[in-house]
Protein backbone atom coordinates (compact mmCIF):
# COMPACT_ATOMS: atom_id res chain seq x y z
CA UNK A 1 0.00 0.00 0.00
CA UNK A 2 2.69 2.51 0.97
CA UNK A 3 4.80 1.71 -2.08
CA UNK A 4 1.99 2.82 -4.37
CA UNK A 5 1.59 6.08 -2.46
CA UNK A 6 5.34 6.66 -2.59
CA UNK A 7 5.39 6.12 -6.37
CA UNK A 8 2.48 8.49 -6.82
CA UNK A 9 4.14 11.16 -4.70
CA UNK A 10 7.39 10.69 -6.59
CA UNK A 11 5.58 11.40 -9.88
CA UNK A 12 4.40 14.74 -8.48
CA UNK A 13 7.90 15.62 -7.28
CA UNK A 14 9.40 14.71 -10.67
CA UNK A 15 6.75 16.81 -12.40
CA UNK A 16 7.71 19.87 -10.35
CA UNK A 17 11.30 19.57 -11.59
CA UNK A 18 10.23 19.33 -15.24
CA UNK A 19 10.78 22.70 -16.95
CA UNK A 20 8.02 22.04 -19.50
CA UNK A 21 5.54 21.47 -16.68
CA UNK A 22 6.62 24.64 -14.91
CA UNK A 23 6.30 26.60 -18.13
CA UNK A 24 2.87 25.05 -18.74
CA UNK A 25 1.69 26.25 -15.33
CA UNK A 26 2.93 29.79 -16.02
CA UNK A 27 1.25 29.88 -19.42
CA UNK A 28 -1.96 28.51 -17.96
CA UNK A 29 -1.96 31.20 -15.28
CA UNK A 30 -1.28 33.94 -17.82
CA UNK A 31 -3.95 32.50 -20.14
CA UNK A 32 -6.56 32.82 -17.39
CA UNK A 33 -5.61 36.37 -16.51
CA UNK A 34 -4.93 37.96 -19.91
CA UNK A 35 -7.02 36.15 -22.51
CA UNK A 36 -10.59 37.20 -23.22
CA UNK A 37 -13.22 35.16 -21.34
CA UNK A 38 -15.02 34.29 -24.57
CA UNK A 39 -11.87 32.68 -25.95
CA UNK A 40 -11.21 30.91 -22.64
CA UNK A 41 -14.70 29.46 -22.76
CA UNK A 42 -14.11 27.93 -26.19
CA UNK A 43 -10.39 27.13 -26.14
CA UNK A 44 -8.39 25.34 -23.46
CA UNK A 45 -4.66 24.79 -23.06
CA UNK A 46 -4.05 21.07 -22.78
CA UNK A 47 -0.27 20.68 -23.01
CA UNK A 48 3.09 22.39 -23.41
CA UNK A 49 5.90 20.11 -24.54
CA UNK A 50 9.30 21.03 -25.97
CA UNK A 51 8.23 24.58 -26.77
CA UNK A 52 4.94 23.63 -28.44
CA UNK A 53 1.64 24.75 -26.99
CA UNK A 54 -1.38 22.53 -27.60
CA UNK A 55 -4.83 24.10 -27.43
CA UNK A 56 -8.12 22.24 -27.64
CA UNK A 57 -11.10 24.10 -29.12
CA UNK A 58 -14.80 23.32 -29.06
CA UNK A 59 -15.48 24.01 -32.75
CA UNK A 60 -13.40 24.39 -35.87
CA UNK A 61 -14.50 28.00 -36.14
CA UNK A 62 -12.54 28.71 -32.96
CA UNK A 63 -9.53 26.98 -34.46
CA UNK A 64 -9.69 29.44 -37.35
CA UNK A 65 -10.12 32.34 -34.94
CA UNK A 66 -6.98 31.30 -33.03
CA UNK A 67 -5.05 31.01 -36.29
CA UNK A 68 -5.84 34.67 -36.97
CA UNK A 69 -4.54 35.79 -33.55
CA UNK A 70 -1.68 33.27 -33.46
CA UNK A 71 1.09 35.86 -33.82
CA UNK A 72 -0.39 38.00 -31.07
CA UNK A 73 -0.56 34.99 -28.76
CA UNK A 74 3.04 34.11 -29.55
CA UNK A 75 4.20 37.60 -28.63
CA UNK A 76 2.31 37.50 -25.33
CA UNK A 77 3.63 34.11 -24.26
CA UNK A 78 7.05 33.95 -25.91
CA UNK A 79 8.87 36.50 -23.74
CA UNK A 80 8.68 34.32 -20.64
CA UNK A 81 9.62 31.15 -22.54
CA UNK A 82 12.86 32.54 -23.94
CA UNK A 83 13.88 33.87 -20.55
CA UNK A 84 13.46 30.44 -18.97
CA UNK A 85 15.45 28.67 -21.67
CA UNK A 86 18.39 31.04 -21.14
CA UNK A 87 18.56 30.17 -17.45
Amino acid sequence: MFKKIQKTLQKFVDQEKNTDYLEYKKIEKKWKSEIDKKIQKNAKIIDFTEGELFIKVKKTTWKNELVFIKEELKKNFQAKTTQLKKL
